[in-house]
């Protein structure tokens, strides 16, 4: 509780987490009106959206030069989504970059374990951005409005 107060009197805005079925944070990221499920990953770089997912919302996709790396992949096209902007609960970010990219061998690994599959992964680039802080013991991510 501690905690909770001093943040809420810094002026952040609280987030709660849910665990998926492996013990990975999972959180709700609003883009272009739709709500993605999304994995909360401190080792990812950018906030990337599942490339099938980008094309069945009909997200516009700009090919990138450039190829991705992540786990269980080691070069992957990248697209660039239109600028826009993204929420996460409360607190929202505008023209923050997002990609998309091919995450099926995540999805796969997912549903190899009886997770749920993700439609993209929260990065670095949006936690900085929102001077995030995560509590692993509340299960919960507090966020500065920028």
């Amino acid at each position: 509780m501690l905690l909770q107060h001093s943040m809420h009197a810094d002026g952040y805005t609280k987030v709660d987490l849910e665990l998926n079925a492996i013990e990975q944070f999972t959180i709700a990221l609003r883009y272009c009106h739709n709500t993605l499920n999304m994995i909360l990953d401190t080792g990812a770089s950018s906030t990337v959206v599942a490339i099938d997912r980008a094309r069945e919302l009909d997200f516009q996709l700009e090919t990138l030069s450039i190829a991705g790396a992540g786990v269980g992949t080691s070069a992957a096209g990248v697209f660039k989504l239109p600028t826009n902007t993204v929420h996460l609960g409360d607190v929202a970010v505008r023209d923050l970059p997002l990609y998309a990219m091919d995450l099926s061998h995540v999805n796969d690994a997912l549903g190899e374990r009886g997770a749920s599959t993700v439609d993209g992964v929260v990065g670095m680039d949006l936690l900085t951005t929102l001077n995030a802080v995560l509590s692993v013991r509340d299960h919960v991510l507090y966020l500065h409005q920028v």
